[in-house]
Order: C-alpha cells, then sequence, then structure tokens
C-alpha cells in the first residue's frame, strides 16, 4: 500500500512550515481532521488482540479502578491467552501494542502522515483499543508523538507545566499528579495531537475507541558517547518537508556533536547510526540461509531497521560500504521497501550492486520468500 497523504496543517497559522520551525520538540498542537484516518490499513479490535497474545509482540492492559473520588491504573504486561482478552469487561480498560507495523508491515503507510520526520527517528507505531473509560493515566513521555485518533472518541487533556510523580495511582505505571491546567479536546477520527517530550497529558476513552500513536525515537546521549549526560536526550528538529527516507543528514549529525561533551568524527556518525538501527532484542529477524530466486522479489522486513549517509549504510546495526553504484540502490530499497523482480535482475548486472544485494540478504534486510 502506498503511503497516506501527509497531514493536513491547514488550521495551523503558517502550516507545515511554521510547525517545524517553531513547535516541533517544543510545544503541542492541535490539528483537528488532519489525519485521512479512512484511507489507511486499520487492524480491528480483534486483529490487536491476536496481536497481543504472540510471544514476539510487546503489549499491555491498563484497567482504571475508580473509587473515593479518584482513579487508579493497574498494568499487566503480555502475551495474553486469548480467553482473557475475550472476557474482559464491557469499561474501563485499555489494551496498547507495541511496534505493530513490524508485524504487520502495510501499517507503514501509518508514516507516510510525517514525511518530514525520517524514518530512522520513529521508533514505532502503537495501536491501543480503549473501553470507555480506558486509560493509561497522566504521565509524561520523553519523546516527541502523533496522537492520531483512528475510531470512536477520546478525550485529551495536556499542558506545558510540570506535574509532581504521583506514585500513590499505580504500582505499575510512571504516573504524575492529574491536572486543571492546559487544554482539553475530544478526539474523533481522523484528529491529531501532537505532543513534544515532557509534555504532561491524560487521554480517557469516551466510547470503544482506537488510537494510532507514530512514536519518536529518545535517543539517550550516553548511547552515543560514554562520557555525554545520561539524562539527556538526542534532540533534533527536522526542517526538510519531506525528508529522504533512511538518510541521516548532515543537519542531524551537526545538531548531535553540538550536544555531545567533545569533539566527534565519523564515529559518532557510526554510533547513531548503530543505534537507530539496532532492533530490540525480541524483534530481531530471522536470516534465511539461501536467498530467493533470481525470477523473485526481493521485500524488505518489517522488522528490518535501515539508515544511511552517503559513504555508508546500516542495517539491523551493522555497517555496510556505500559506493557511487550501490547507493543509490540502497537507497530506492529504503524509499519502497521492495525490489521488483525487473528491477532485481537489472541491478544485479552490476558486481557491486549483486554484492550489495547479498550482503543484504545476509544481515537479514529482506523477508524470506
Amino acid at each position: 500500500m502506498p503511503p497516506a497523504d501527509p497531514l493536513d496543517f491547514g488550521t495551523r497559522p503558517g502550516g507545515l512550515a511554521a510547525f517545524l520551525r517553531t513547535d516541533y520538540g517544543q510545544r503541542p498542537v492541535w490539528l483537528p481532521g488532519a489525519a485521512p484516518c479512512a484511507a489507511l490499513p486499520l487492524p480491528d479490535a480483534d486483529e490487536i488482540a491476536w496481536l497481543a497474545t504472540q510471544d514476539d509482540v510487546e503489549s499491555r492492559l491498563v484497567f482504571t479502578e475508580t473509587g473515593n473520588g479518584q482513579s487508579r491504573y493497574r498494568a499487566e504486561g503480555g502475551p495474553f491467552d486469548a480467553d482473557r482478552l475475550g472476557s474482559l469487561p464491557p469499561d474501563n480498560w485499555t489494551l496498547l501494542v507495541h511496534d505493530v507495523e513490524k508485524h504487520l508491515p502495510e501499517l507503514r503507510a501509518w508514516f507516510g502522515l510525517v514525511p518530514f520526520v525520517p524514518d530512522w527517528c520513529i521508533d514505532d507505531l502503537m495501536i491501543s483499543v480503549a473501553a470507555p473509560g480506558g486509560s493509561v493515566g497522566p504521565h509524561v513521555d520523553r519523546y516527541s508523538v502523533f496522537l492520531v485518533q483512528a475510531h470512536g472518541a477520546r478525550r485529551w487533556q495536556w499542558t506545558t507545566g510540570t506535574p509532581q510523580p504521583a506514585p500513590a495511582l499505580s504500582e505499575d505505571l510512571d504516573l504524575v499528579e492529574p491536572f486543571a491546567n492546559g487544554d482539553a479536546r475530544t478526539a474523533t477520527p481522523g484528529d491529531v495531537l501532537y505532543l513534544p517530550p515532557g509534555a504532561a497529558h491524560h487521554g480517557v476513552a469516551e466510547t470503544l475507541c482506537t488510537t494510532c500513536s507514530i512514536g519518536m525515537r529518545g535517543i539517550p546521549l550516553d548511547q552515543i558517547a560514554a562520557d555525554a549526560n545520561g539524562d539527556r536526550l538526542f534532540a533534533w528538529r527536522p526542517a526538510d518537508e519531506r525528508a529522504e527516507p533512511g538518510r541521516i543528514p548532515d543537519a542531524a549529525v551537526a545538531a548531535l556533536r553540538r550536544q555531545l561533551p567533545g569533539p566527534g568524527g565519523s564515529e559518532v556518525v557510526d554510533a547513531l547510526a548503530r543505534t537507530v538501527t539496532t532492533p530490540k532484542h525480541w524483534l530481531k529477524p530471522e536470516r534465511p540461509g539461501h536467498p530467493p530466486p533470481a525470477e523473485a522479489a526481493l521485500v524488505v522486513h518489517g522488522m528490518a531497521l535501515a539508515a544511511w549517509t552517503s559513504e555508508s549504510a546500516w542495517v539491523n546495526g551493522e555497517k555496510l560500504r556505500l559506493d557511487s553504484r550501490s547507493r543509490p540502490l540502497f537507497a530506492r530499497l529504503c524509499a519502497r521497501r521492495r525490489l521488483d523482480a525487473p528491477e532485481r535482475r537489472a541491478w544485479s548486472r552490476h558486481t557491486e550492486s549483486r554484492a550489495l544485494l547479498d550482503r543484504l540478504w545476509r544481515v537479514g534486510m529482506f523477508d524470506a520468500p
């Protein structure tokens, strides 16, 4: 499925350019009707529940328990038994499933909503299904997120203030004290709430609803350089309205070097690229022994992570050298995530491209036939 049309920033004065210049990473933005959800693939509640029964899928159930005028929240980690999910009560629960696009690759189409964000900056597509009253409680994330209402209605509150931690609200979740200041809206299909890192927010389902969260990567600087402050995250604001898929631009590298304690050479790029392309340990794709026959297409594995610069490529944490012949091939794979059979035969006529395809197969970039 082709990517979606981008989010419509027409309700934001100055449009997308102003959002990138002054809002991204800085302040929340409410975008009513911005997402063309009807044109995007969306699993139904039963499919999401099925994913939550799988061993290699990260999932959670959060229950809202009310009493004495206060709400508390209780979390359970998956995988879940199908009968358990089938017997959930009619209200006050939320089922969250992470990395959905890695298990259902057609859902990468949702990333087309934010073409200004390089895909190596995106952590995952999380889908939550909530019954009326369902919530995960008031909390703060350390990364940017686009919360897209796909089905039903959810009431959002958010603030850029600094609510205090509230461990009494849950033994399982890092929550903050409920807050009355800030903004509130009810999201219906197509509405989008953008939140920068550190913005406290609280969503409560008003009806049975589905929310799709496009979450960015929160990259601790000490993962890039051992002497960096471990409390700080890499902060970089995309400037182009359409990023080149997979490419780590010079502006991102320059921003990273400014945030590190000492001068950084090529090892800085290596560390960043290795970090953003190393899969979570339970998501590593299998590495089949033999590639498909030459007349078959090559399809990028849903769990494969890739990034590139003018000289190098990284796939699943492994570095590969690129030259003038193989660079366009890798860029095309990142952009389309497949190579049809005629294209494969054409590229394979060149020694450098044929060698790259073979190496990419061995590091797990392609799905088994």
